[in-house]
């Protein structure tokens, strides 16, 4: 036990980079700053620092770079900090708790330069929390940076019947009001709208008239002038389903006239201030008559409005059902680029396009003219390049005016892709005798492209991270590359495996229990992926070690090479790894997704178990214990586990927020559409609140409940209180209650203010993966 906790302790500790970006860009001199969080076992928290370095190149072949570091890291009170694009400018937010306030906290917005505070802007019951990730997007600072755009959720409007003053107040006896939320992750998030923030006024203010009651914003970016801003407008139907994950929410891209807009604030600005000084007047003048002068400037303020929704206008056909994410404009700004998808998806996740439209200054030729630049790929593609399935692209992406450079999942490896947008050619770039060896490959994750250079994070599952600026050639060959930052980790022997990656072929099966139809009729398809991670741990190579396998939720998503410290923990206590991205996972085609609804618990599971036999005949079968056989999963990969939990080799499993009864989880999950959708349920059909009996006895017949009473092995489980994607508190006890009654070895964690991915607090940060390694070593 002393050694689970000492080689967590020492696995925690190293630092994990938020964030990277360029601060200045000179020819021979590249300003970088890099965003660290590093956990304080002892004071229980997670602290943040950020290093800044100078990167002197050398205009000379002969002579090398220099990296020059700040001294020491600083310590940082929040991560929530934007560059200006000319790199003059900082903005740092901060969330101020203040008890009166209606949320219960403010924001302070502080602009700054190189050398001195700027302006100070503060934001109190304008807008509730502000949306500052991947999926809503960051700050947005316009060209002139007088304005800086960003989403936040908008204030609920409501009057309780016994409060004074009800003249001119807006939903009166709403304030107890039903609204669903955006589900998973955002369980108190309701309304995404734009604010801005005013530089010149130095004020806050929200972009209003706004239908909030049909589009949702996110993800803003500005057009190349100035002249008005670009975002992502969600459509809000009758029901609102989860977002997070899910990108084949139905949207649109919309334009907003920006200039216009301020134009017509100020006229009412004016209008409205000019009859305050009038009523102000006419009140010093008759006392008499306060109580209608009071009630002219109402009637002024109401009357004085900006019209509906003028400024805002779709640029995409309205007909069409599309999910677009991810908006770049290039250098010289003429042309737009995005990835999704240009028609419904029903999967939450798939091989994504990416489309491009020409842009001028006017916006009216700018619609309708959206060009494909990568289409769906698919498993048997020659070249090797599966398809988009990124999140998003790098906030900067562009290396010139016609070439884009971002990270993708290509199988089991996020690569460096190029694309060229006018003669559509793709590229992977070699890094190969560049940056790593030919023994074993890397993960790149790109940060920020400009001119020449890329900022990117490079690691696998045995190494922690590393920061590398790369310079490219016209070819966008690698011709110089400078690590600038290594995580400070010198026990390598704890992390010690060898990393390989290896084909299955669908056709390979230990099983005996002779179902095979179901592994000849997906076309093409003719392998999946697993990820071997055979621990040397000591340098004991020719030893026998138990070993995990390690199942990926989703399922519409996969495991990559990419380091992370769950991994390095369960090597660093002792144990073998097989990761298989099953069919089903993103990176490997089209096909390869859209093969698993209506297959759930079938293909996903034989592949799961195939990756353990073949690993064990003919990866290493000196290196596995057949003896000492877990598996953890977590989602659907808990959902695959428990499947698994019957088979004779299986000696433990370890559940992670489960989905344990499909039916059960139906009218409970923030993604109900799903739940029907990949059991097969047609999805031309209006799907209920309240599936049928049938509907139930499909979704049922889909899920490993089927077999609680096979299920004879130690079973832990870990579980998130506030999980809103598969309800596990109530699924995960589905199986707990299930196994005390049947006196089965079963341990429940329940984790009171954890989400889905038991990643929300400190408190299940330290806990949960010390507790499995304490399982692990007691039933395996």
């Amino acid at each position: 036990m002393t050694e689970v906790i000492n080689n967590f302790k020492e696995i925690i500790s190293i630092p994990t980079i938020i964030n990277s970006n360029f601060t200045e860009f000179k020819e021979d001199v590249i300003n970088v700053s890099i965003t660290l969080s590093q956990t304080d076992i002892e004071n229980r928290k997670n602290k943040f620092y950020q290093f800044d370095k100078s990167i002197l190149i050398s205009l000379d072949d002969n002579q090398k770079d220099k990296v020059i570091s700040s001294p020491l890291p600083i310590e940082i009170t929040t991560t929530n900090i934007s560059i200006s694009n000319s790199f003059s400018k900082k903005l740092i937010m901060k969330e101020i708790l203040n008890s009166t306030s209606i949320t219960g906290f403010e924001y302070h917005f502080d602009i700054i330069d190189n050398s001195n505070l700027i302006t100070s802007i503060k934001s109190k019951d304008i807008h509730r929390k502000i949306l500052n990730d991947e999926w809503f997007g960051g700050f947005s600072w316009s060209p002139c940076e007088n304005f800086i755009g960003f989403i936040a959720d908008n204030k609920m409007k409501s009057t309780g019947f016994l409060e004074k003053d009800l003249n001119n107040k807006e939903n009166i006896g709403d304030q107890f009001l039903y609204k669903e939320s955006l589900g998973e992750t955002y369980s108190n998030v309701y309304s995404p709208t734009i604010f801005i923030i005013d530089l010149i006024k130095q004020s806050i203010y929200p972009i209003e008239p706004f239908p909030t009651d049909s589009i949702m914003a996110g993800q803003i970016t500005w057009e190349p002038n100035g002249n008005g801003l670009l975002f992502i407008g969600w459509e809000i139907g009758k029901r609102i389903y989860g977002m997070r994950f899910c990108y084949n929410r139905i949207n649109s891209i919309y334009y907003f006239n920006f200039n216009q807009f301020i134009i017509e604030k100020n006229k009412i600005n004016s209008l409205n201030n000019n009859n305050n000084n009038n009523n102000n007047n006419n009140n010093n003048n008759n006392n008499n008559n306060n109580n209608n002068n009071n009630n002219n400037n109402n009637n002024n303020n109401n009357n004085n409005s900006i019209g509906n929704y003028l400024f805002i206008k779709n640029i995409i056909p309205s007909n069409k059902n599309v999910s677009f994410r991810s908006l770049r404009f290039s250098p010289d700004g003429k042309c737009l680029v995005f990835i999704g998808f240009d028609e419904l998806i029903y999967n939450h996740n798939s091989c994504s396009k990416l489309f491009l439209i020409p842009w001028s200054n006017n916006i009216l030729s700018c619609t309708n003219k959206i060009e494909t630049l990568i289409d769906y790929r698919y498993s048997n593609d020659k070249k090797s390049f599966y398809g988009i399935y990124c999140v998003g692209l790098p906030g900067s992406t562009f290396i010139n005016n016609e070439t884009i450079i971002f990270s993708n999942s290509v199988g089991s490896i996020n690569k460096m892709v190029s694309l060229n947008i006018y003669t559509k050619k793709v590229k992977i770039i070699e890094t190969k005798q560049v940056i790593e060896s030919n023994d074993e490959p890397l993960d790149y994750y790109i940060y920020s492209v400009k001119n020449e250079m890329v900022l990117v994070r490079v690691s696998s599952i045995n190494k922690p991270p590393s920061i590398y600026l790369l310079k490219l050639n016209n070819n966008l060959n690698i011709i110089k590359s400078i690590e600038i930052y290594k995580s400070p980790f010198k026990n390598n022997n704890i992390i010690s495996s060898k990393i390989t990656i290896h084909k299955v072929p669908i056709s390979y099966s230990n099983n005996d229990n002779g179902d095979n139809d179901n592994k000849d009729d997906i076309g093409n398809i003719k392998s999946f992926e697993l990820i071997y991670v055979k621990n040397n741990k000591n340098k004991e190579k020719d030893i026998k070690r138990p070993t995990i396998l390690f199942i990926h939720g989703g399922p519409h998503m996969n495991i990559t090479i990419e380091y992370t410290y769950p991994f390095a923990y369960l090597q660093s206590i002792g144990y073998n790894l097989i990761i298989p991205n099953y069919r089903g996972s993103s990176g490997y085609g089209k096909d390869f997704i859209d093969c698993l609804p209506g297959k759930i618990g079938i293909i996903d599971k034989d592949d799961c178990l195939s990756s353990l036999n073949y690993s064990i005949e003919f990866i290493d079968n000196v290196g596995i214990d057949i003896n000492r056989i877990s598996i953890i999963g977590g989602s659907h990969g808990g959902y695959l586990a428990t499947y698994l939990s019957i088979e004779p080799i299986i000696k433990t499993v370890i559940l992670r927020n489960p989905v344990i009864d499909i039916g059960a989880s139906v009218t409970l999950s923030d993604i109900q559409d799903w739940c029907m959708y990949k059991c097969g349920i047609d999805p031309n059909n209006i799907y209920n609140s309240l599936p049928t009996l049938k509907e139930l006895e499909i979704m049922r017949n889909c899920s490993p409940s089927s077999l609680f009473n096979k299920i004879n092995i130690p079973i832990l489980l870990l579980l998130g209180d506030k999980d809103k994607r598969v309800c596990g508190k109530s699924q995960g006890l589905l199986l707990y209650n299930n196994l005390i009654e049947r006196n089965i070895k079963t341990k429940c964690l329940m984790y009171l203010n954890d989400g889905h991915s038991l990643e929300d607090t400190i408190d299940s940060k330290l806990d949960q993966w010390i507790n499995i390694g304490k399982w692990l070593n007691e039933n395996c």
